[in-house]
Formats: C-alpha cells, sequence, structure tokens
C-alpha cells in the first residue's frame, strides 16, 4: 500500500465517522418466543400502519435502507408511522464507487440522525433515483436539523450465523441491518429466497432490514424488508429462512441501541462573517461562533450539557469533515493540519455558506 493509498484510507474513515468510537452491547440472555413474536413491526401493523417499500433503482443505496429502521424507532417513540428519508443516511456515508458500510451507517445515524421523508426526498421529480441524485443532491438546513431528532447512541453486530440472534435484535431493538450474499439463482425476487452455492466471490452484496420473525410448519423464518419495489417477494418482504443465516451467506448483522429522541428546533438565521484566525484549545466568542456554523451548516453536534466557545476534540473533528468536503485545501494538507486551525480559505468559505 503506498503512502497515497494510506492518505486516502484515512480521509474515507474521516468522511464515514470512523474516528468515532462506539461502544459493544451485549446480547439479549431471554430466548425468543418464536410462538408468539412480539416486536415494533406488528405493533406498527396492528394499529393499522405499515412501511413504505422502497425503489433504489439502479443505485447503490441499499445502505439507505437503515430508514425502516429510523422509522419504526420513531414509531416506537411516537406511536405514529413518519416515513424516513433513505437518501440522507446514503448521501453521507456511501465509499467510492458506490456502497456503504456497516460503520459508515452506524456513525451516521448516531451522529448525523435521519431526517423524515418529506425534508429529503429521496426520489426525483420523475419518481426515480440513481446515484448521482443520491450522492450529490444538496441537503436542507431544515433536513439536518430534523435528523437530529431521530438517531441512536450505540450500535454493534450480533452473531450473524444465528437467526436467534438477529431474533433477538428484532424483539429488544425493533429490527437489525442485515448484510448479505445474493446469486442470481432464479430465487432472489421471490418470497422465499435460498442462499447461494457458489462461492462468495461471485456473488453481490446487499443491505435489507429484519423486521419480523416466526416459527411455520417447525422451519424459523425473518421478515426482511427490501429496496426492489413492491413487485418483487412479498410486495416488497420476503423471508430468511435459518439455513440462509447458518449458511454464511449472511455476512453482517447490525443492531442499533439507545434510541434518542430530543426536540431539535429548525435552524436560526445564524449569519457571521469571520476574519479572525481560530486554532485548536482556543477559548473564545470566536469558537463560539465557529461551533454555531458548523452545528448550522450540519457538520457538528454539540453534546447536551456541554457550553459553547472552547475549541475541543468535536470541534476539531467537524472542522476537518468541513475542510474535506469543501475542497479547501489538498487532501495532504488537511490531514496533516488535522482540523486544528481555521484559515482565511475555510473562514471565507463559512462567511459565504452562511450569508
Amino acid at each position: 500500500m503506498t503512502e497515497n493509498d494510506i492518505l486516502q484510507t484515512k480521509i474515507e474513515h474521516i468522511r464515514n465517522g470512523l474516528e468515532y468510537t462506539y461502544p459493544k452491547i451485549g446480547m439479549a440472555i431471554k430466548p425468543v418466543d418464536w410462538q408468539n413474536p412480539t416486536n415494533a413491526y406488528r405493533k406498527m401493523l396492528a394499529s393499522g400502519q405499515d412501511l413504505t417499500i422502497e425503489n433504489q433503482f439502479q443505485s447503490s443505496s441499499c445502505g439507505g435502507n437503515i430508514e425502516y429502521g429510523a422509522t419504526l424507532t420513531d414509531f416506537l417513540l411516537t406511536g405514529k408511522v413518519v416515513r424516513k428519508s433513505r437518501r440522507f443516511p446514503y448521501h453521507y456515508c456511501y465509499v467510492r464507487g458506490g456502497g456503504s458500510s456497516f460503520q459508515g451507517l452506524g456513525n451516521t445515524w448516531k451522529n448525523r440522525g435521519i431526517p423524515s421523508e418529506a425534508l429529503c426526498p429521496s426520489y426525483k421529480a420523475d419518481g426515480t433515483a440513481d446515484e448521482e441524485f443520491y450522492q450529490k443532491e444538496p441537503i436542507s438546513l431544515e433536513a439536518i436539523a430534523d435528523a437530529l431528532n431521530c438517531r441512536c447512541e450505540s450500535f454493534a453486530e450480533v452473531n450473524r450465523f444465528s437467526i436467534e440472534a438477529v431474533a433477538q435484535a428484532i424483539r429488544d431493538e425493533g429490527f437489525a441491518l442485515i448484510g448479505y450474499h445474493g446469486f442470481n439463482n432464479g430465487t432472489m425476487l421471490t418470497f422465499y429466497p435460498k442462499h447461494p452455492n457458489v462461492d462468495y466471490s461471485m456473488c453481490w452484496q446487499h443491505w435489507v432490514v429484519a423486521v419480523d420473525y416466526f416459527i411455520e410448519k417447525g422451519r424459523y423464518w425473518i421478515k426482511i424488508a427490501n429496496s426492489w419495489d413492491k413487485t418483487i417477494g412479498d410486495k416488497g418482504y420476503q423471508y430468511f429462512s435459518s439455513d440462509y443465516f447458518a449458511s454464511g451467506s449472511v455476512w453482517c448483522a447490525g443492531v442499533f441501541t439507545d434510541k434518542v429522541k430530543v426536540n431539535i428546533p429548525p435552524p436560526s438565521a445564524f449569519h457571521y462573517t469571520f476574519t479572525k484566525p481560530i486554532q485548536y484549545k482556543e477559548k473564545s466568542k470566536e469558537v463560539e461562533n465557529l461551533q454555531r456554523a458548523l452545528v448550522k451548516l450540519g457538520f457538528l453536534t454539540m453534546p447536551a450539557g456541554v457550553a459553547y466557545g472552547y475549541y475541543g476534540q468535536l470541534t476539531r473533528q467537524a472542522v476537518l469533515k468541513y475542510q474535506i468536503e469543501k475542497n479547501i485545501a489538498s487532501l495532504a494538507e488537511l490531514t496533516k493540519l488535522n482540523g486544528e486551525n481555521v484559515g482565511p480559505k475555510t473562514r471565507a468559505k463559512l462567511s459565504s455558506d452562511l450569508s
């Protein structure tokens, strides 16, 4: 690996929020009652509501399916189904060439949240979507503020070989994010996809959300919400048997916990012109204005109870992300500065973005 490759990898990690750490959470101890399932999805159906099955079209935005989980999370908190945006999480964590990682999706939901579909539409005016739209279409300040109302506090992987572990995640946390290997064996669009019997190098990979579990005729099943439109499977849903998990065809099973519900007001009309240099570990009114600017622009979330005005680690990380996204300087130079200096170009761009 060349020095440039290492640099590119570090930048990708910063973009995906991998500088952050997340706590591992333990698996549930109480076994699942397969005969009498209880979970968020069944409660939603009992209320006369359902998820809106999405269509990713030809994009690689399947990671955006995490919005199903965010919608279920919001339902548990409010009793109402408010459809969440699939474009928002993918927009902030896609990787070069398309696609998304579990860590990237988890950190996006943890640090940025996921807004409503109404404020961040996942489809173009003609009802379609593509990779360029998901990656480059601007996100409004209203959507950025709304996203903070739906965040998770921690996430971790569970045993991907165990259908019991996935069912526990659904029961206790509302859903599980599933990454699996697929192969065009004639069953992938049916009610019951069969796991690939070929080398995984010949397979494609895909994210779905597991929403329900049950037993039927002695077999255990997980119900998944897909993003290939309502025309496939059971009106867009499909069913994985325990064989799919035991075969190793599921390469990731993730759970999200400790959901956060706060009331973040719409962004205020904060405007400011930055004229003075600002540096890491500085404490000043200028730092306070910097933090307010980064909060408004969606790059910083100030923890509850933390006062504005000190240029600490969170502000440094936010400055670095802002500088990278706005192409303030070369990647090598920005990595070397590490977000510790707000120079003339950054100040000018901040002032422009706030105008």
